[in-house]
């Protein structure tokens, strides 16, 4: 048997296609090095059935509408009054499937049946009907779980949603192409995307074992139905000796950017991965010796790999945008690091299992650290964490990058779930993908603060920001213990909690409409310090820290001081802990607080 094909890689997209192949592959550990994979010429006689499998299997639309369906299901127990209202979010989402039953399979008995279904659904009205309901759904699932309606919906819809944004409309993608089966889709698969990498991988061992002429020129007539092999061939032909071929095919013939050990045929551009790839015209840059043809050159079974990443990536709905507009968008995610590849395929796994069973994005990162911890003799290694969001129509990718070096890994080992806290979720995923971008969250805390002016309730979740914030400035700076000014950042909430008891019963004294006017001399106080800490404004934030403090007959504490210092708590984790503590309510016990004085 000829030796497998070592093929390893530091490029993430890439690497997305290696996890592709170990996730299909994954009952042939053999396959994986500690770099990335073997790959074999056998491996691909299988592959585009495996390939098609997967997706049915992971993407299946009956799987995924009973998930949606039973939400309002498992409600019905103790919402029987929505009963109507229930009926027509099921009946919305049936009508929407029916239309494609109808389009492929118009004559059978399942679409007729599936008809009355949903015009049951249409007549109920009362808690009476409920029964309905249970049993419409039932029969929904029953019907769908057919094979060849699963089969046709999910794979139309695997290329539409998973396939297509990665890579447009290359070979069995084409909208034209939907009518077709999966049988088909597969023979469509091998023909355009494996025979070529099967070619080249037999190609790669001849030229490796051959000791003539003639057998390089043989192999090559063989298969020279295969273009770029026809062009070597007549190239070849031309040429007297060995020597002179393989001097040809190894230094005159430019070799694949992503498999050194493999000749380009090809070249990287939108179709191989249209979120990272260029059109042929508009790569100038790219162009090497002003060779248009081939600007990024790859070979057949690089192009083959990166046709895996949709199986090697997570992929999720995130929201993009803030509480007055946002928006949900199909994400593709992986992770990658310094460790074995094994290992960085069974974090993939463990993230996208996590994701998969409805965990956000803080909670898997989080479950995920905890999951991949090394014994205590060996040292944390940092992940990188891409996610994008890509439209091939519009040509348009929204792509981020997320470094967790070993400080920010321990931290959240340690303390992660303190984030929980943060019961404002769209801030908590917020919080954390700034920190992961390596930048100061204080914009944020700002945001939150302002949000607690409205909503009492959030103010301990800023406090916790706040404090996580510092935390992790402690944990970067690699100095002293992690959480060592924890109490003193309590006391400043505390202290902003008991000015805001006196200044509320102040106001309380006051007879008159102006009686219960308390709460809104609290926020306008707020309002003017969020807006000095946010401009870094000590001078202002101090000035009316004086006020408010004389006001309410109270020294003001040291500790404030530090704002003005370089030692010790910086101004915007005062100012923020003190602000929350003003919006929020007094919690803990007053031991806590003198501790911090």
């Amino acid at each position: 048997m000829a030796e497998p094909l070592q093929i390893a890689t530091d490029e993430w997209s890439f690497m997305a296609g290696l996890i592709g192949f170990s996730r299909l592959y994954e009952d042939d550990p053999n396959s994986i090095t500690s770099t990335g994979i073997q790959l074999r010429t056998d491996h691909l006689d299988t592959l585009a059935d495996k390939y098609f499998d997967y997706l049915l299997r992971k993407y299946s639309v009956v799987d995924r509408d009973v998930k949606r369906m039973e939400w309002y299901i498992n409600r019905l127990n103790t919402n029987n009054d929505k009963v109507k209202e229930y009926a027509s979010e099921l009946r919305k989402t049936m009508t929407e499937q029916l239309k494609k039953v109808e389009k492929y399979f118009p004559t059978t008995k399942e679409c007729m049946e599936l008809k009355k279904v949903i015009e049951a659904l249409r007549n109920v009205k009362s808690e009476n009907d409920v029964n309905i309901v249970y049993e419409s759904f039932s029969a929904y699932k029953r019907i769908m779980s057919t094979d060849f309606i699963n089969e046709k919906l999910t794979l139309n819809y695997t290329k539409t949603i998973i396939l297509g944004p990665i890579f447009g409309q290359p070979s069995f993608l084409q909208p034209s192409f939907n009518s077709k089966t999966t049988k088909e889709h597969i023979e469509k698969m091998n023909k355009d995307f494996v025979e070529p990498a099967k070619k080249e991988m037999l190609f790669h061992q001849v030229l490796h074992s051959a000791s003539s002429k003639e057998e390089i020129e043989q192999f090559l007539d063989e298969h020279k139905e295969y273009k770029p092999f026809k062009d070597w061939l007549t190239k070849i032909k031309k040429l007297k000796t060995f020597e002179e071929i393989v001097n040809f095919l190894k230094k005159d013939t430019l070799g694949c950017s992503f498999i050194t050990e493999l000749l380009a045929t090809q070249s990287f551009e939108e179709m191989v991965f249209s979120p990272l790839g260029l059109s042929k015209d508009k790569a100038v840059n790219f162009n090497w010796n002003f060779n248009k043809k081939q600007p990024i050159p790859i070979s057949a079974v690089a192009r083959l790999l990166f046709f895996l990443t949709p199986i090697g990536f997570t992929t999720y709905n995130r929201k993009v945008g803030n509480e007055t507009v946002s928006k949900n968008y199909r994400y593709f995610s992986v992770i990658f690091s310094m460790k074995p590849f094994a290992e960085i395929v069974k974090d993939n796994n463990t993230y996208q299992t996590l994701r998969n069973e409805g965990s956000t994005f803080g909670e898997a990162i989080i479950g995920l650290l905890s999951e991949s911890q090394y014994t205590a003799s060996k040292r944390s290694q940092g992940f990188t964490f891409v996610e994008f969001y890509s439209e091939y129509q519009t040509k348009k990718t929204l792509l981020d990058y997320y470094q967790m070096p070993e400080y920010l890994i321990n931290y959240l080992r340690i303390y992660g779930n303190s984030l929980k806290m943060l019961r404002q979720l769209d801030s908590r995923e917020e919080f954390l993908r700034t920190v992961l971008k390596g930048l100061d969250p204080k914009e944020l805390i700002s945001s939150y603060l302002r949000i607690a002016v409205l909503n009492g309730n959030h103010a301990i979740g800023a406090y916790i920001a706040t404090r996580e914030r510092w935390r992790i400035i402690e944990a970067r700076k690699g100095e002293g213990q992690v959480g060592s000014q924890d109490k003193k950042i309590w006391f400043i909430y505390s202290r902003g909690a008991e000015l805001r008891n006196k200044l509320s019963q102040s106001r309380s004294d006051i007879s008159g409409p102006y009686k219960a006017s308390g709460r809104k001399k609290v926020e306008s106080i707020a309002y003017r310090l969020i807006n000095a800490s946010k401009a870094g404004d000590r001078d202002s934030f101090m000035d009316t820290l004086f006020r408010v403090h004389l006001t309410a007959n109270l020294a003001i504490p040291t500790t404030f001081i530090e704002s003005y210092q370089e030692k010790g708590l910086d101004f915007t984790t005062i100012s923020s802990a003190f602000i929350a503590g003003l919006l929020g309510e007094e919690q803990g016990n007053n031991k806590e607080k003198t501790e911090g004085e």
